[in-house]
Parts: C-alpha cells; structure tokens; sequence
C-alpha cells in the first residue's frame, strides 16, 4: 500500500506511482536488467526473469519511439519498467559532447524544451496505460561525463527542476523520480548534485561496490528510497547490501566488465533473496 512512510516528490502522484515507491521501499535485491533481449536472456541462463527491465529514450528525439512496445511488455509480464536518457545534446553532438545548454533553460522555444516535452509525453502515454515508470533522467551526475553535468552543479539542479516542472504541466503523474550518481570515486560528492527532496523519490549509485556506497546513499537519501540503477553485475544477498534494487547495464558490456556477470546472474537468481519478476504483486490492481 502508499502509506510506507514516503510520501511522493509528486503530490499529485498516481497510486501506482505511489505504490511502486513503497514496493521499493520495503523490499530488498529486486532484480533488473537493461534491454528486452537481454532480460530474456538472463531467464535463458537462470530460469528466472528480471523483476526490472530498463529502456532508454535515447533515440526518441531522433524519432524512433518504442513506447507501444514498452506499454506491451509492462502488460504481457506484469514487469517494473525504467527509463533512462542518454540525451543527445539539443544544440547538436552526443549526450557527452560539450552542450551550453544554460541559456536555453529559459527558452520555452528551444530545441531543449521541445526534447523534454516529447520524452514528457510518452511518460505520460505509459501513464495513460496503467504503466508507472522508474524515471531515472539527468544520470551520472557527479561523473562529469554527461553534458548536462559538465556546467556543475547549479545548471545541473536547474535542468533537473525543469523536467519535473515541464512533467508536472503535461500531467504525467506515473514518474518515479530516479536521482542518480556516483557514491564514491568522483571528485564531487553525490550530495551536492541532489536536486531536493520535492523533485526526487529515489537516490541511487551507479555501484562500483566500494564499501561505503550503501551508507553514502542511505545519507544523502535521507528519508527517500535508493537503490543501484545501473551495475554490471547483479547483486548477491550473501555478501552485498541490502539495496532494494539492483538494475545490470546491457550485456554488451558483460565481456568488458572484468566479472563473470552470466555466473554473478546464475548465483544471484539462485538465492531466494533475489526478487524476480514472478514474485511482484499485481500491479495491475495498483
């Protein structure tokens, strides 16, 4: 149920957004992975599939939207869906290019503003569906490797309020708003990139499993929920924290990653600890 001790960055949130928030909250090592193919292939190797599947709206500014698909998937598996952004940046070049974005956060007309309104809308066509979304925009905030982060912290916080306010005008009450950075080995602190507790629901690490990480976020989070948003490998619940979640980046990268990340999968998917996508509630009833 939503009354979990969380109350929503969104005070209009819908109850499966709310809902959601509080699944998390209250549980421990859900499991995800980045890309369809590549959560069917976790099932392939360990009979159990991601309770999480991440997708990426990328491509979606240059026109190639896959929102049907994810609405479909979210109803044929009954699944968690994450969302997110490797931005191409609105002023031309990738999504770590260099990018002045700051003169055009009060542009309304700008090719800024058009790129958050379209992702905006297909948020909200998720909504419309019955489909509540772990958004995670504006990632890696600390890394200094996005453009949206290479202006600092102060323009960063700006585009960050910016989505939320520009979601909040369209309606798309079904965002679960994912802060994201890293927890340790960067030259700036997780803290200082936070955007408030109004704008976000989730404070989570990209987890290179240093000791400190799990404290680092529970401290910047406060009262809110975290999690690992993005891992190249699964979490194991006999030696890792107790995140309530995990999310393992695309297996193209399994090799690079340095792990056995198909036996980290199989180890993982073998503890009962380990919460895939057969054992989440009905979120239809949500």
């Amino acid at each position: 149920g939503p009354d979990c001790g969380q109350a929503p960055a969104d005070p209009q949130a819908n109850s499966k957004a709310r809902n959601l928030i509080c699944y998390l909250r209250t549980h421990t090592y859900v499991s995800g992975q980045t890309d369809l193919p590549d959560a069917d292939r976790v099932q392939q190797l360990t009979g159990r599939y991601p309770a999480i599947v991440a997708f990426d709206f990328m491509e979606y500014t240059r026109g190639s939207i896959q929102t049907q698909q994810v609405i479909d998937w979210a109803k044929s598996h009954n699944g968690i869906v994450a969302f997110q952004w490797h931005w191409y940046c609105p002023r031309g070049g990738n999504y770590s290019a260099p990018c002045d974005f700051q003169p055009d956060l009060t542009n309304p007309s700008s090719k800024l503003y058009q790129d958050i309104d379209l992702v905006v809308r297909e948020l909200k066509k998720m909504g419309d569906a019955g489909v509540p979304v772990l958004f995670r925009p504006l990632h890696e905030a600390n890394n200094n490797y996005m453009w949206w982060a290479k202006k600092g912290q102060d323009a960063y916080k700006q585009l960050w309020r910016l989505i939320y306010q520009r979601s909040q005008l369209a309606g798309a009450h079904n965002i679960v708003w994912v802060f994201n950075g890293m927890a340790s080995g960067q030259g700036t602190s997780l803290a200082s990139w936070y955007p408030g507790d109004g704008y976000a629901d989730l404070v989570t690490s990209d987890y290179f499993q240093s000791a400190s990480d799990f404290a680092t976020t529970k401290a910047v989070s406060g009262a809110k929920t975290t999690g690992v948003a993005e891992t190249f490998s699964p979490l194991n619940p006999n030696s890792d924290p107790a995140w309530p979640y995990f999310v393992v980046w695309a297996s193209r990268d399994w090799n690079g990653s340095g792990k056995d990340v198909a036996g980290l999968w199989r180890t993982a998917m073998a503890d009962p600890r380990t919460i895939s996508l057969d054992q989440l509630p009905d979120m239809s009833a949500w």
